[in-house]
């Protein structure tokens, strides 16, 4: 109840990886922080829908009230979630619910691999000013 966890796995990632807490109590939550070594494009899944930016925690047009950007919490609504870029590290809530220690109240993590590109540009500043 409460808990924080951090994950750190030192094995390729599958492309997806499921996280339930059965729990039929909506008072019991954690909040677990995945490293991630690699860059992925992270898709979330709640119960086989994409639940999209809806419970990202660190977009400040659904979480503006919340003090967004932030981390999820452990108070926050089963599936809140945030991905911050610098530590490399992807942060979700979940929260007991009726029926999940059937394991009906599953989030689902799909990574897809991305490559990140690092650019140089030379602009004159004359031509970067416009004039």
């Amino acid at each position: 109840v409460g808990e924080e966890l951090d994950l750190t796995l030192f094995v390729s990632h599958p492309k997806n990886q499921r996280f339930v807490l059965f729990s039929d109590e909506p008072s019991e939550a954690v909040r677990i922080a995945l490293f991630l070594s690699q860059p992925f494009r992270l898709d979330v899944f709640r119960n086989g829908a994409s639940i999209g930016s809806a419970f990202d925690s660190s977009d400040a047009a659904n979480f503006a009230a919340a003090g967004a950007p932030r981390l999820p919490q452990v108070t926050d609504a089963h599936g809140t979630y945030a991905f911050d870029p610098q530590a490399r590290t992807f942060y979700l809530t979940l929260r007991g619910a009726p029926g999940g220690r059937s394991g009906s109240t599953e989030v689902v993590l799909r990574m897809l691999m991305v490559v990140q590109l690092s650019l140089t540009l030379s602009v004159p500043l004359a031509e970067f000013d416009g004039a």
